[in-house]
Order: structure tokens, then sequence, then C-alpha cells
């Protein structure tokens, strides 16, 4: 196989040109609103990320760079393509444009139509805050959900607060799953004239699971004593069913990740030993949630990261069903804990004396040991991902695992090594969906680092 190639579906042609971030610059500078007034151009166009379902669906994601021909100014712009088979995307994009040009852009920069279609290669285009399944994006980027305006006032202490301005930017965004916006609020007392300035993030989830994390939040703030190592959450304000929104105060400090790629060895590997402790007191911990991932539910979600790995790089394959065998055949029912489910280090603000953690929407009763096997293929990734030192990498793992088992029942170890396997796939299989750099290479070397860790302790053992 050519490490280079980007796989082929036969069912889904076009990918192979839809994956292609120059192709693809022509074909969204096609798409610019041509109301002849448009003096955009389309600079750069990158692959950030890919959701692939073999001959049924893929999703691909972009950054775009916009230039302004008459000003210079250069912007960016995420756009999203979605390819079926057959007609479908066609006749979904018949009902959608009507229905998309009325929600109303007006604040929104608006370089596109919110949705399109490239008949030559039967794709549906959406350019954000448009998106079908997150519906309430355009209405928050376009000042038009005042139930979020409505929140404001009683954030800065009631009714003799005056908002006098706010904006709303968009931090993160996935096509057809979530996206997060930041609210900068400026207000000011109509009595005392003193003027205050809040911070707020909304998140805009297609389902009701928005619902369910804003409960989980809201548990781990009221249990939070102050007492201890733990981690802290941002305050919970609300969620709003009718838009699917989840709205908390802002959470600011810098990343758990970026002290590993730049602060000095001592500054990290102190980090982590925080991260273990206050892991293994949300482990141990009484957090209620109806939300369940048991054995089985692993189990799927490792077959599946599979499939698309073999399918990305099929010459694997063998190296791949070898490590999920391994990995399913070691599970067992245990007792379940509060578990993260998707602890990334970026998941991780430190600021002072404080560790705070984000992003409650697959929390769970699980099985602990898969939030300490993630974070450390996490750590493992970063080599690739950020050129960290692996002696580095090393010294932070072996600090992680010692501090956290220090704190935890000790025959939790012995599941790690499985576990971690388990989670490198799903590092792997996140450097392709990113389109990273070398993507074949790094998902290459990662199969490898999983296939040689079932005989080791699990996560850079020396």
């Amino acid at each position: 196989m050519d490490l280079a190639g980007f796989p082929m579906d036969e069912a889904l042609p076009q990918v192979e040109i839809a994956s292609d971030g120059l192709l693809m610059r022509e074909v969204f500078q096609k798409c610019l609103n041509p109301n002849g007034t448009n003096r955009h151009e389309v600079k750069d166009c990158v692959v950030t990320r890919i959701r692939h379902r073999p001959a049924t669906r893929c999703i691909l994601q972009y950054r775009l760079i916009l230039r302004d021909s008459k000003t210079s100014v250069e912007r960016f712009q995420w756009a999203s393509v979605i390819i079926y088979p057959a007609g479908r995307a066609e006749h979904i994009w018949k009902k959608l444009r009507k229905r998309a040009r009325s929600i109303g852009l007006d604040g929104c920069f608006r370089a596109f139509e919110p949705v399109a279609f490239v008949p030559e290669l039967k794709m549906l285009v959406q350019f954000f805050p448009y998106d079908r399944r997150l519906p309430a994006l355009a209405l928050l980027m376009n000042g038009r959900a005042p139930e979020v305006e409505a929140l404001f006032p009683a954030q800065f202490g009631g009714s003799t607060w005056h908002i006098d301005q706010w904006s709303a930017n968009p931090v993160r965004y996935r096509t057809g799953v979530a996206g997060v916006l930041h609210y900068e609020v400026h207000a000011r007392n109509t009595v005392t004239g003193r003027r205050d300035e809040k911070h707020f993030f909304a998140k805009v989830y297609r389902d009701e699971k928005g619902e369910e994390s804003y409960k989980v939040h809201q548990s781990l703030w009221d249990a939070d004593t102050g007492k201890g190592e733990r981690f802290l959450v941002p305050r919970p304000i609300a969620y709003l069913r009718d838009l699917r929104v989840l709205v908390q105060e802002a959470a600011f400090g810098i990343s758990f990740q970026q002290i590993l790629i730049t602060g000095p060895d001592p500054e990290a590997v102190s980090a982590a030993r925080k991260v273990a402790r206050a892991l293994a007191a949300l482990h141990l911990s009484i957090i209620p949630t109806s939300r369940t991932h048991h054995v089985q539910d692993e189990i799927r979600v490792l077959e599946g990261r599979a499939r698309t790995l073999k399918w990305c790089n099929p010459a694997l394959t063998k190296e791949i069903d070898y490590v999920v065998r391994a990995v399913t055949s070691s599970f067992a029912d245990v007792p379940l804990r509060p578990s993260h489910l998707d602890l990334n280090t970026d998941h991780i603000l430190f600021d002072r004396d404080r560790h705070t953690l984000l992003d409650f929407d697959s929390f769970a009763l699980a099985d602990p040991l898969l939030d300490v096997a993630h974070v450390l293929a996490q750590l493992r990734s970063m080599s690739f991902r950020f050129g960290v030192p692996i002696d580095r990498l090393r010294q932070v793992c072996d600090a992680f695992r010692e501090e956290y088992f220090a704190h935890v029942p000790g025959d939790w170890r012995n599941r790690l090594s499985a576990y971690y396997a388990g989670a490198v796939l799903n590092a792997a299989l996140g450097f392709f969906r990113r389109q990273e750099p070398q993507w074949p290479a790094t998902v290459a070397s990662l199969i490898a680092e999983a296939k040689s860790s079932l005989s080791e302790r699990g996560g850079l053992s020396a």
C-alpha cells in the first residue's frame, strides 16, 4: 500500500477528491455567493476532520482561509461536505435550501450561501454557522436566541444590571455533532454605574445528550467541597432544551497539553502527578448519572474503530485484528465508577493550584481504567503531534502511573496493558480523522505500539 495515498471507497468515489485540499479549494471557490458583490477568494483549504462509514456516508470538515480582494484582510471559515451514494445528497439539498435561507444569517459573515450542492461531484456542502443537525448554531451566532441572552443579567447580580453589549465567537465545531461558542458579555449596574465583564461558553448539541451532561456537571459542581486535590468544574448555568444548548461559566488557565509541550520537565511531571491524584479522586467518588458504559459497549466502540483503521490502512489488517482480539479477550465485568471517557490533555486546565476539568459529554459509570489508558495513549501520541521528546513523555507517564495507582485499589493495575493497547488504537484513528501530516506512517507506528504494549505495563513502559 502507498502510505501517501488516501483510501478508496467504490460506493463513494468522490471521497478521493474531497480529501484533497487543493482540489477542494477550487470547488469552494465556485461555491462563493455569485451575487456580483462578493470580493472574496479561497486562499487555502485544509481538511481538518473525516468521519467515514464505508459505502454509506462520508463527512469531511474543512478550514478555509478567505481573502478580501479589496482590503486584503484574511479570515477563516468552516465548511463541510457530506457525501452519500446515489442521489441522496441532491435530494437533501432541495429540502434544505429554502429552510436554510429562512433561518436568518444577517449578523453573520456571508461569503457563501448557507448550503449548496455540487452537481458534478454529488456533494452536499454546508458553511458555518449553518448546520442542518445543529440549527441553534446559526441562531446563536446571529443574535436570535433571546433565551440565552435572558440568562446574562442574573450572572452579574440581577435586575439592576443592564447588558451593554455581547459577542459570540466560535471556538470549537464538529459538523453535525456539536459547536461551542464563547460569549463575552459587558454589563453596567444602572444604580451604581459600575461596569463588569464576564465570559461564558454555550455548547450546541444535535440531540438531548447535553441535558444529561448538564446534570452531571451540576452534580460535580454541587459535590465540590474544596478539600483535597480534585478536579474543579466550571459553574453550570442552564440547559435550554428547546435549543439543545448548555450554558456555563468560562474556565481559564493553561492546559495540561500546553504544559507538556512547553513547560520544563519538573513542571510537566508535577502536573502529571496532580492530574493522577485528581483522576483517582474522581474515580473513587459518588457522582449520580444515568449513563453506563459496560464491557459490551466498549467492545462495540473498539470494533468500530478497528473497521475504520483497516479501511484507511489495509496493510495493517492482521496487526489490528490481533490487537482487538487480545484487548477484547481481556475485558471483564468490574464495578463501574464515575469516568470521564474522553479525557484529553486539553480538557484539563491549570490556574495556580486549581485544575479544572472540561467536557462531560461522554461521562458515565464505567471501568475507570479506560480513563487512565486514554490519558497514557494521549501522552504517547504527543511525540507525533507536537514533537515532544519520547524520554520526556516516559518520565511523565511513569509519574502519572505511579501517582494514580498509589491512590486506588492495587488490582486495578492488572487491566492497564490491554486497555492501553485499545486506547492507542483510538489515538491512531485520531491521526487519520484529523488528517494530520504523515498520518499513514503515524498510524502504523501506533498500531505497532499497541501490539507491543500487550506484554508491558502500558504507556511508554521501560
